[in-house]
C-alpha cells in the first residue's frame, strides 16, 4: 500500500466553515474551522387565554333554582358528590358532562352518560358553547351565559354562587314542579283588540288560514305560519313553519325559539304578547296591531 501526500492540495471550504491561516507548525486539518453559530433565540410561548366570566342558570320546569359561576377551566356536572355541580337524580351519571375552557373557548362534553347531554335540544358528544346556549340533562335546564360574547342589551344574570360545589336538591325540584303544575292555566297570548288566547297542552297556531288559532292577514303569511307548543319541561316553543314573511320575537327573525314572559311575537302586521303570569292591566306591555 502506498500513501501519497500532496502539499499543494486545494479543497473548497464547507458552507458552514470559515477560512483561517494556521501557524506553520499546525496540520492541514486545522485550516478550516466551523463557523460560529448564532445563539439560539428562546421561543416565546403565547400568553395563556384569560378565562372570561361565565355562568349558567339551573332551571326545572321553567323555574330558576340558582345561578352558578363557572370559575374553573374544567367544570364537572354529575351525580357524584365530587362534581362541581351535583344533580341528585338516579338518571344522572356520576360524571355526566364537563364544561371545558381551552384555547379561548368554552365547550360542553358528554362523558359517556347513560341518558345523554343535550345542547339546544340536540344530543351532543362535544360541542363549543356560546352565550345563550341551553344545556339539557334530564328535566334540568342549564342556561349558559358568557360576558365575553354577550350581546348588548341581553339581561345580566345575578346571584353568583361563591361556593365551589353546587348541589341540586331533588326535593326542591319536586316542589317547583308541583308548583308549576298548579299554575299552568295562566299562560296566554294577548292579541290586540281580541280576547286573550290561553296556552295549554294543545298547540296554538298563527296564520292567515281559517283553521289558525290566531288569524293574521297578509299575502306573505301562510295559512299556518307559526306554531306554539308546550315542551315537556313546561315552557313554550315557537316554531316558524314557513312562508315568505318571517316570524319574529322581540324584533329578531327566528326559526325556533323558547319563549319567555313578555316576549312579543310578530307575524305579518300583527304583534301578540306572551304572558305567563297574571298582572295588572297597567303593567301589560303595549303592542301594535
Amino acid at each position: 500500500m502506498a500513501l501519497e501526500v500532496y502539499e499543494a492540495l486545494e479543497v473548497p471550504p464547507a458552507a458552514d466553515a470559515s477560512l483561517v491561516n494556521p501557524p506553520a507548525d499546525r496540520c492541514w486539518t486545522q485550516h478550516y474551522r466551523p463557523a460560529p453559530t448564532a445563539p439560539a433565540v428562546p421561543a416565546v410561548s403565547p400568553a395563556p387565554a384569560v378565562m372570561p366570566q361565565a355562568e349558567f342558570t339551573v332551571m326545572v320546569r321553567g323555574r330558576v333554582l340558582r345561578t352558578v359561576a363557572v370559575r374553573k377551566a374544567r367544570f364537572t356536572i354529575g351525580r357524584s358528590p365530587g362534581s362541581d355541580l351535583v344533580i341528585d337524580n338516579a338518571g344522572v351519571s356520576r360524571l355526566h358532562a364537563v364544561i371545558q375552557f381551552e384555547d379561548g373557548q368554552f365547550s360542553l362534553e358528554d362523558h359517556r352518560s347513560a341518558n345523554g347531554t343535550f345542547l339546544n335540544h340536540q344530543r351532543i358528544t362535544s360541542q363549543a358553547l356560546k352565550d345563550g346556549d341551553e344545556i339539557g340533562i334530564l328535566k334540568h335546564r342549564l342556561l349558559f351565559r358568557c360576558e365575553a360574547v354577550r350581546e348588548a342589551g341581553t339581561d345580566t344574570l345575578t346571584g353568583l354562587s361563591p361556593h365551589p360545589t353546587v348541589h341540586v336538591d331533588p326535593r326542591q325540584v319536586d316542589r317547583l314542579v308541583a308548583k308549576e303544575g298548579s299554575s299552568k292555566g295562566g299562560a296566554r297570548l294577548v292579541v290586540p283588540g281580541r280576547d286573550p288566547v290561553p296556552l295549554g297542552k294543545e298547540p296554538v297556531t298563527i296564520g292567515s288560514g281559517k283553521d289558525a288559532t290566531v288569524q293574521v292577514p297578509g299575502v306573505l303569511v301562510k295559512p299556518i305560519h307559526a306554531r306554539i307548543t308546550r315542551e315537556p319541561d313546561g315552557r313554550f316553543l315557537l316554531a316558524h313553519l314557513g312562508g315568505l314573511g318571517p316570524t319574529k320575537v322581540n324584533g329578531a327573525r327566528v326559526t325556533e325559539f323558547l319563549l319567555r314572559d313578555g316576549d312579543v311575537i310578530t307575524v305579518g302586521t300583527v304583534e301578540v304578547t306572551l304572558h305567563l303570569e297574571e298582572r295588572a292591566a297597567s303593567a301589560v306591555r303595549p303592542v301594535r296591531a
